[in-house]
């Protein structure tokens, strides 16, 4: 849908240029898209808390989740699971970029039986696994 209104003027003739309202932008609440590794300890701890063995999930969970530095929302995860290779529980996902540096701690909600709880999580650099015989040249 175009920017014009039922009257067939747009948005920007509704005000004078010189009372135009103006949101400024801050950079640091810009999305950006990132990796996340849990603390599996915790997560473990959580699971022994309640008197259940730790379960990995059979697949990745596409359920957003809220992303929280010191108390407050910065982002959500997009999508979770267990990795097999890396023995980690990873996650991907897009929080404000003043919080999205590498090595950067954050908390995920995780659910267990129908109970939010949060874990610890870390920004860490993509790809979460690149071995050398990804891009290595065949010997002829």
């Amino acid at each position: 849908m175009s920017n014009r209104t039922r009257h067939g003027s747009s948005q920007s003739d509704l005000f004078p240029r010189s009372i135009r309202p103006t949101i400024p932008i801050d950079e640091s609440h810009r999305l950006v898209q990132l990796a996340l590794e849990l603390d599996w300890t915790e997560v473990e701890a959580l699971y022994e808390g309640r008197g259940l063995p730790p379960q990995v999930p059979a697949m990745a969970s596409r359920v957003h989740v809220p992303v929280y530095r010191d108390g407050a929302q910065v982002g959500r995860a997009t999508s979770t699971t267990w990795s097999p290779v890396l023995k980690k529980m990873i996650a991907l996902g897009s929080v404000a970029s003043g919080h999205a540096q590498t090595g950067t701690s954050l908390g995920v909600e995780f659910t267990i039986e129908a109970v939010r709880h949060r874990v610890s999580a870390k920004v860490v650099d993509l790809p979460f696994f690149n071995p050398p015989r990804k891009t290595a040249t065949p010997v002829v």
